[in-house]
């Protein structure tokens, strides 16, 4: 693929922050929509407590694109009611 054919992604790092508050919380819920405006949430629980943080975030991503890779997604990469509603091809931890 050529890199103009690529989607532009910006890192935001209001983003990160609204992210690292959350998962500080260790609640396991997602939190009130109201404690972060215009974001959506995604995480996945990782009950491998033998592993450090950098393999923690590996194994994550691997699940995550796990879906992917295994039920592909739509062409506009986009999450949708549906991908949120899906009873066999589930595609929920991806993105949002």
């Amino acid at each position: 693929m050529k890199s103009g054919d690529s989607l532009l992604q910006k890192y935001d790092c209001d983003a990160e922050r609204s992210a690292m508050r959350a998962a500080k919380t260790c609640s396991g819920k997602l939190s009130p929509p109201e404690t972060r405006p215009g974001y959506k949430e995604n995480f996945i629980q990782i009950y491998k407590t033998y592993l450090n943080l950098p393999q923690t975030a590996r194994h994550a991503s691997e699940r995550w694109w796990k879906q992917l890779s295994m039920y592909g997604a739509n062409p506009q990469m986009v999450f949708t009611h549906q991908m949120r509603t899906e009873k066999t091809k589930i595609i929920r931890n991806w993105g949002k």
